[in-house]
């Protein structure tokens, strides 16, 4: 398969520019290496696909989306290029042509479980949950402990209410498999959204065990200790956060939140104001108890 050359050629093109380059320049350097490459030697296969990860890399959709279909044209049996181009589509938004993508994928490999998970995410976008979670259960009963697939059931379950208690329980095992910041965070949101606020500042505590510095662990506690009218300790965390990440808007609705639940709408459209004036849109559910 020509693609599988492809990380190897990217090393060959670019190992003069890795060791000085570490951010989006990087990838414009691959572009260029790569344009000078296929002015030498025609629009090569490899070349074409290397650079339309580059392009992928620094969001300039339009430009990997013509490098994927005309490698496509030269060799349209590499089921790399279709998941390549369905995972960019996905970035995309268009989801109706990912789909198209991966399912030919599939249809080329059906070994590849990241190709499944990928239809799984794509499956979500269009609102297709059930298929969704077809392609979970697929992957997990082929590889029962994939960190990928089980974070994504787990969270898809835990959308649905009558599911909730099997999505949590995917989620604890992931934790077991994966015990990071990220699972605990994932785990601590959907403990809030269910308004199981004790089991959540337990995830949230465990988060800063591990990080010191978390603002959004802070943040969050904070706001799980406010529901529970614990607001010594509401306010102490957001203190925490506020030396941590005074710019953050998230820490400002929170923190209006809680004063909400204070009854005290002064206080709480104050930080209201703040949120909105650092970018975030606030939901108008919150702004009508400004008005």
């Amino acid at each position: 398969m020509k693609v599988v050359l492809f990380f190897s050629m990217l090393f060959f093109i670019c190992e003069s520019s890795v060791a000085q380059i570490r951010d989006r320049d990087w990838f414009n350097v691959v572009i260029s290496d790569i344009e000078n490459k296929i002015s030498m030697n025609g629009q090569q296969f490899n070349y074409l696909v290397i650079r339309a990860w580059a392009y992928h890399s620094i969001d300039s959709f339009k430009n990997a989306l013509g490098d994927y279909e005309a490698a496509i044209k030269i060799d349209s049996s590499s089921h790399e290029v279709f998941y390549r181009k369905a995972d960019l589509e996905l970035d995309m938004g268009e989801y109706s042509m990912a789909l198209r993508d991966i399912n030919k994928a599939i249809s080329l490999n059906s070994d590849s479980l990241d190709y499944f998970i990928t239809r799984g995410v794509i499956f979500e976008k269009l609102n297709r949950s059930d298929q969704a979670l077809s392609d979970y259960n697929f992957v997990l009963g082929k590889s029962v402990d994939n960190k990928l697939a089980l974070r994504n059931r787990g969270l898809l379950l835990c959308r649905k209410k009558d599911s909730l208690k099997y999505g949590l329980k995917d989620l604890e095992r992931l934790l077991k498999i994966d015990y990071s910041v990220e699972n605990l965070t994932d785990l601590g949101i959907v403990q809030i959204k269910n308004d199981l606020f004790e089991k959540a500042v337990q995830s949230f505590s465990e988060v800063l065990n591990i990080e010191s510095n978390n603002s959004r662990a802070y943040i969050s506690r904070g706001y799980c200790y406010g529901m529970q009218q614990k607001y010594s300790l509401a306010f102490h965390d957001f203190d925490k956060a506020l030396q941590i990440e005074p710019k953050n808007p998230l820490l400002y609705r929170e923190k209006g939140k809680v004063y909400l639940k204070m009854n005290n709408k002064v206080k709480a459209c104050e930080q209201f104001k703040i949120a909105k004036e650092l970018g975030l849109l606030l939901d108008s559910g919150l702004l009508e108890n400004c008005i």
